[in-house]
């Protein structure tokens, strides 16, 4: 099965699950094999559908990065925000959008979701301007969307992966990875436990961050 063939199965079975369709123990296990593979599907109104796939995380400082084009872009917060391309740093700023040292969840998404319009477009990239505080709270990608991805502790905690090393999930899908794979388990009879030790307000031990968002993202699903 090519990739491609993979992501057509996934979007399928994504389509069907949130449809309302019964999946059987297969169908179920399929589906948690290709979400954590592949990251759930995103349609065109998510607030990440228009996102590059910028890899990375941490609370201070805060760095992501995202190959796109034959090209390397990294972004950096700790100080000050920089942006690097091809290291080369390319940009160099405050950020009156900072009211911490630290991204929360919606702030990330309008960053990120800035620089990304900024590369597919072609934009200078040392002319981006961002959004003070007070701009920030009305701009309209101020809604959860792109936050750190999710790598599991423990390999045994998810089944059918012996060959994979990581999970591509961001952490907001975790809640409904784990419903998933709750319902493959009462159909197989057997009880659910948990798959990471209780850490911030999600449940991933590693992780910073806001823990009403947190459980935002968890309890919405």
């Amino acid at each position: 099965m090519t990739p491609d063939e993979g992501l057509a199965e996934l979007e399928d079975l994504d389509r069907r699950d949130r449809l309302g369709a019964s999946l059987g123990v297969e169908e179920l296990g399929r589906l948690l094999d290709l979400a954590a593979l592949h990251g759930f599907p995103r349609g065109p109104d998510d607030p990440c559908a228009q996102i590059l796939p910028f890899h990375g995380g941490g609370s201070y400082p805060v760095q992501y990065e995202v190959n796109h084009a034959g090209r390397h872009y990294y972004l950096r917060w700790r100080y000050g925000f920089s942006l690097d391309v091809d290291d080369v740093t390319v940009l160099e700023c405050d950020l009156d959008t900072m009211t911490t040292n630290e991204w929360t969840f919606r702030e990330l998404t309008v960053l990120l979701a800035i620089v990304s319009d900024a590369i597919r477009l072609g934009t200078p990239l040392s002319e981006l301007v961002f959004p003070t505080a007070e701009e920030l709270l009305r701009h309209p990608r101020y809604i959860l969307g792109r936050v750190p991805l999710y790598f599991r502790p423990d390999r045994d905690g998810f089944p059918h992966e012996a060959e994979q090393r990581g999970v591509v999930l961001e952490v907001r899908d975790y809640g409904r990875w784990y419903r998933l794979w709750e319902r493959r388990e009462r159909l197989l009879g057997g009880p659910p436990r948990e798959l990471a030790p209780p850490g911030c307000g999600c449940g991933v031990p590693w992780l910073s961050c806001g823990v009403q968002e947190c459980r935002e993202l968890v309890g919405g699903g």
